[in-house]
């Protein structure tokens, strides 16, 4: 499970949400300003398990993007998959070139519109090495489908995006500091091939925008010609086409985003980081986001957890040692084995949490505690042909609490300015109310317990920014 962790972290430092997109059109990757140099890891594992993840489709992609002078650019490798039709695999590498036509920024928003060309490449490039190799880690099984023949097409691109802020001091000292925007971003992106293939994206959101993050949710349509450099190709684009709910936030240079289809339910995530950014706007406020990123270290999960110090709070700490925090993490249910099945679960929680001494600048550790409840869902799914449990599941409300440690250094966000980065461990206990059991049915006397009391060992990332 170590390896799990190391290769997460290390996936996350070299390729690191960007707002979803047509594969290869660049795009700013957060709603705001485009910044000089971006990079992100696509998988349908980062969609949380809020919706369905078949583990098929585009299973993963890597993304490059640059934007200097009037010049923007970008780079994106997927590999696609088809296990439930023509079971086979396509990896594509989209490379795009192109210029800003119109671009204009000031604290109200920001406007852009940009044009290219570029070039698609279909052939094995390693997807499914790379799959396999992650899914040993994990513990998954292997995917073995067989490469479609090479193609290549030029391409023509466009992308677009249009971001509104309010201009007044919404919130004064009341709720939000007056840092906090609130605003709508709508995105326009679409490429079309030599080949005959079309694809379209159309997205807005709802924006609440700091100094240096954001946080957005909304809707976006995504529309699939029936053309493609291959078979899996068009089953792929078949498959995102629809309506998504999305939903994402951006920290100081790290952002995330996931995404749900509509229909299909259908889920996928990205974790990217961002170089040379500039601020989303210029007033400064006084309250402190934090997120977390990581997993456990003795079982397969994941999770992200965001913690914020709006400013009244300093009325009742004026030493900034408490936050409100929003947990959610997903995975398999610790100390479950099962044949051809797995025990999965999710779960959201929201609490307070202190540090035992006050942030300070430069390197520091903390020792901190947490407390919270919510919800969690834990499911038994058949991943075989002979699985020894029945597909069930049960959740319920559920507390949760711990201790660890978060070891910082830079600089202490304050009015706006600076950022923390760092590690964080902790011990993670977690009870529901709603404990059942799920007898195997291979005719043995085995059983195991689900919603019951379990904890776990997790590390993390950090970053801290001042809203």
């Amino acid at each position: 499970m170590v390896r799990l962790l190391v290769s997460t972290l290390c996936a996350c430092a070299l390729a690191p949400s960007v707002a979803a997109a047509v594969p290869g059109v660049p795009t700013p990757p957060r709603p705001g300003p485009v910044p000089g140099y971006w990079a992100s890891w696509a998988n349908d594992a980062f969609g949380g398990e809020v919706g369905d993840n078949p583990d098929d489709y585009r299973t993963n992609a890597l993304t490059m993007g640059f934007n200097k002078g009037k010049w923007i650019g970008a780079v994106d490798l997927s590999s696609l998959t088809d296990k439930q039709i023509n079971e086979m695999r396509a990896d594509e590498l989209t490379l795009s070139i192109g210029r800003v036509l119109t671009e204009s920024k000031d604290d109200t928003g920001d406007f852009l519109v940009a044009a290219g060309i570029g070039l698609r490449y279909s052939n094995d490039l390693g997807g499914g090495a790379i799959q396999n190799q992650w899914h040993e880690v994990i513990g998954f099984p292997r995917v073995e489908l067989e490469y479609e023949d090479a193609n290549t097409a030029g391409t023509a691109w466009v992308s677009s995006q249009w971001l509104w802020l309010s201009d007044v001091e919404t919130f004064e000292d009341t709720v939000f500091s007056d840092g906090s925007r609130l605003g709508t971003s709508f995105d326009i992106s679409a490429l079309m091939s030599t080949e005959g293939e079309l694809q379209a994206d159309l997205n807005g959101n709802l924006v609440w925008a700091g100094h240096d993050g954001v946080v957005w949710a909304g809707l976006r349509q995504a529309m699939r010609g029936s053309k493609g450099l291959t078979t899996t190709a068009e089953i792929v684009g078949e498959a995102e086409q629809g309506a998504w709910f999305e939903y994402g936030f951006s920290l100081g240079a790290w952002y995330f985003q996931g995404g749900m289809q509509l229909d299909s339910s259908l889920s996928s995530g990205r974790i990217g980081w961002m170089f040379d950014r500039p601020p989303i706007h210029h007033r400064i406020g006084k309250d402190i986001f934090t997120a977390e990123v990581g997993g456990n270290l003795s079982s397969y999960g994941l999770g992200t957890v965001v913690r914020w110090q709006p400013y009244w709070m300093l009325r009742i700490d004026d030493e900034r040692r408490a936050s409100v925090y929003l947990d959610y993490r997903f995975g398999r249910v610790p100390e479950t084995e099962l044949d051809d099945a797995s025990a999965r679960y999710q779960q959201g929680s929201l609490g307070i949490d202190l540090v035992m001494f006050p942030p300070r600048d430069g390197f520091q550790v903390n020792p901190f505690v947490y407390s919270g409840m919510g919800w969690r869902t834990e499911e038994i799914r058949h991943e075989g042909e002979q699985p020894n449990y029945d597909e069930t599941e049960d959740d319920g409300f559920m507390l949760q609490g711990g201790a660890g440690v978060r070891m910082t250094f830079g600089d202490k966000p304050h009015h706006g300015r600076g950022v923390q980065y760092g590690l964080s461990t902790a011990y993670d206990l977690w009870t529901s109310f709603n404990e059942s059991t799920a007898p195997a049915t291979d005719g043995s006397s085995d059983s195991i317990k689900l919603m019951d009391t379990r904890s776990a060992v997790s590390l993390r990332l950090l970053m801290a920014v001042g809203w």
